[in-house]
């Protein structure tokens, strides 16, 4: 049997979706489980032993008719016997639906959800890890089973991470994680915040790195430049920015995929969030040592699904939580 598993969503997004494969496995033990995911996510399921085949669709550059099709064409060769889709796009429904696959199972939130044979009720009450294993509820329905619902990353071979990068990592020992870094800027904590709390790190003894994306160089060289630490920002790969989180004493970060990975390898983890609150389903998610640090009494919170680019007010309220608090947070869950 072949079962296609489909994300083609954010970074942090397919991390969260984890749990899917784990279950799918639990249940249909003897299946080959492939996925289908975009170039970057691919990372989190290609190591993954209950993941037989990672297949990628890259929207985002070849996302043209043609490629469509071609896309179409491709999974139509792999006879899949049922596909789950997590994704909710036209673009998906209309793409699953045309290759025959005979048991399509979708989200009723999904546009063009008709074009699937069974459409699953999707709560947005609940956490997106939850929500994302709803998928399931058909297949879980069964007497006993009990889903497991931790994120799972598995970590690639030392060779695939890159022994020059394992060894730097070891070099240093002990160290904290500072992730400043977000797609929307109202998720970011306030960069001299970040400046503060890295520089009272280094004053107390801790080994400070800096983590991001090419994008979040500049934030990240902006609070560490003139200090001993590490700047890595658009310097590491996925493989090794999931390496890095599992082996830190502790992460500090914004909303964002950082979140996730600390969730996934059980790091702590202090959280701050700006524009937007965790009741969206993208706090941390199985981590008994992750805090959350926010401004509750901000009325203007939440401004948006995502955050936004420039402040409405005008005041950036949100992201003025004390690096002192995040600090004392921060020594009570890595002690």
């Amino acid at each position: 049997m072949r079962i296609l598993l489909v994300q083609t969503a954010f970074l942090g997004d397919t991390i969260l979706s984890t749990p899917v494969v784990e279950n799918l496995k639990s249940i249909y033990p003897n299946a080959d489980i492939y996925t289908l995911t975009t170039p970057l996510s691919e990372r989190f399921f290609k190591y993954n032993p209950n993941v037989y085949k990672t297949l990628t669709y890259d929207k985002k550059n070849h996302g043209g008719i043609k490629d469509f099709f071609k896309q179409v064409k491709e999974l139509k060769s792999y006879n899949f016997d049922m596909v789950f889709s997590l994704q909710k796009s036209h673009r998906t429904s209309l793409m699953l639906y045309l290759t025959g696959i005979k048991r399509r199972v979708g989200f009723k939130s999904a546009k063009l959800s008709f074009l699937y044979t069974e459409r699953i009720f999707r709560d947005t009450t609940k956490h997106d890890a939850l929500r994302n294993l709803s998928i399931l509820s058909n297949e879980t329905l069964k007497e006993g089973f009990t889903p497991k619902l931790d994120i799972k990353l598995y970590l690639p071979s030392r060779e695939i991470i890159g022994e020059g990068f394992v060894e730097e990592i070891e070099r240093i020992g002990s160290y904290i994680v500072l992730s400043p870094g977000s797609v929307w800027n109202t998720k970011r904590w306030d960069k001299d915040e970040y400046k503060a709390l890295l520089n009272k790190l280094l004053k107390e003894g801790y080994n400070v790195i800096c983590s991001g994306s090419k994008s979040e160089f500049e934030i990240c060289d902006y609070i560490s430049n003139g200090t001993k630490a590490i700047n890595l920002a658009g310097r590491t790969t996925i493989e090794q920015t999931m390496y890095l989180v599992s082996k830190a004493k502790g992460v500090v970060c914004n909303d964002s995929m950082m979140l996730h990975l600390t969730s996934a390898f059980k790091v702590p983890c202090v959280v701050v969030f700006c524009a937007t609150v965790p009741e969206f389903g993208f706090g941390p998610w199985q981590n008994e040592k992750a805090v959350i640090l926010e401004d509750k009494n901000l009325k203007c919170r939440p401004c948006g699904r995502h955050g936004t680019k420039v402040c409405k007010l005008g005041t950036n309220a949100c992201q003025k939580v004390s690096h002192l608090e995040v600090y004392k947070k921060l020594m009570e869950i890595i002690k």
